[in-house]
C-alpha cells in the first residue's frame, strides 16, 4: 500500500502533458443598444461552437471542457460544450433585463492543442462574436492577471 508521501513521487501520465487550459475575462459594451436574453443566448452558442471548430482544426483531440460565464444586471448565463464541435451547446441561466453592458469569463480546457493556440482559438471565438454582435470590448484579463 503507497503512503501519501508516494502518491507525490509518481510522475504524471504522459498523455497529461498534452492537455492544455486558458481562461480570461472581458468587459463587452453596447451603448445605446442593449441585447435582450436570446440574442445573448445565440452570442454565448456562437463564442462556444467557434472556439470548438477552431480547437479541432488546430488539432485538438479532445474537448475537454469548453465553457463561459455571462452576467449581465440580474441576469447570468452559464454555457458547456465537451467532447467534440458536434456535441451540444448546453446553455443555463437566468434572463434578465436588456443590457447595454456585460461580462464574459471563457474557459478551455483541451487535449491535443498547445496553449497558445488554446488561447488564440479561445480570444478568437470571442473577438469573432463581439464583431458580428456589434459589441465593443472593454476590458480583457487573462487567467494570469494579465490585460
Amino acid at each position: 500500500m503507497m503512503s501519501g508521501e508516494d502518491l507525490f513521487r509518481i510522475a504524471p501520465h504522459p498523455a497529461h502533458s498534452q492537455i492544455n487550459s486558458y481562461g480570461f475575462r472581458v468587459a463587452l459594451i453596447r451603448p445605446g443598444a442593449p441585447a435582450h436574453a436570446q440574442e445573448l443566448r445565440a452570442f454565448a452558442a456562437r463564442i462556444l461552437r467557434d472556439m470548438a471548430c477552431d480547437l479541432e482544426a488546430r488539432g485538438a483531440v479532445d474537448l475537454a471542457h469548453l465553457k463561459l460565464h455571462l452576467d449581465y444586471g440580474e441576469g447570468f448565463l452559464f454555457g458547456s460544450l465537451v467532447g467534440s464541435a458536434r456535441s451540444e451547446v448546453e446553455l443555463k441561466g437566468k434572463d434578465g433585463a436588456d443590457a447595454e453592458a456585460f461580462g464574459l469569463t471563457v474557459n478551455a480546457v483541451v487535449f491535443g492543442v498547445e496553449k497558445a493556440g488554446v488561447r488564440e482559438a479561445a480570444e478568437g471565438a470571442v473577438e469573432r462574436a463581439v464583431r458580428a454582435y456589434n459589441f465593443r470590448r472593454d476590458d480583457m484579463v487573462n487567467s494570469s492577471g494579465e490585460r
